[in-house]
């Protein structure tokens, strides 16, 4: 009986180290590959264009997240965003003499709130346009002492 029991402790002595050593699956946010925050749909302005961040970087605490896209008729400009679902605050920017300057932009949910996330701007002026985003980390909620 003894030994019996003494096999089984090993066999589980084992089996713990060995799961000890398994991979572990880590969960985290979709990557910008399989998962965009902000599939690049735009609606109005021109044409697309591909935006150099080396030529004209990004505002400091900013990401871009889309392609650019060129207006040269005045009129409104949307992107798709759904990262305002994961704590992510979007605006839209023009490029003004190499710096990326900071239109009124506005958010809202087409239809509604079981559609699609759109921000949209009113490119007034003829340039260069794109979209870009901040992680808003959300506070954490109050422990109760009890």
């Amino acid at each position: 009986m003894k030994k019996i029991t003494l096999v089984i402790l090993a066999f589980v002595f084992v089996f713990a180290l060995l799961s000890l050593q398994a991979p572990k699956t880590a969960f985290a946010y979709k990557t910008a590959d399989s998962q965009p925050i902000a599939p690049n749909v735009w609606t109005g302005g021109d044409q697309e264009v591909s935006v150099d961040l080396v030529a004209n970087p990004a505002p400091d605490g900013l990401e871009l997240k889309s392609e650019g896209i060129k207006v040269t008729t005045p009129g409104q400009i949307c992107h798709e965003f759904r990262g305002v679902s994961y704590h992510w605050n979007a605006e839209i920017r023009m490029l003004k003499n190499g710096v990326w300057t900071k239109v009124t932009s506005t958010g809202s949910w087409v239809p509604n709130e079981e559609g699609v996330y759109v921000v949209c701007a009113d490119a007034n002026l003829v340039g260069t346009y794109a979209l870009f985003a901040y992680y808003n980390c959300p506070a954490e909620s109050p422990v109760d002492p009890r």
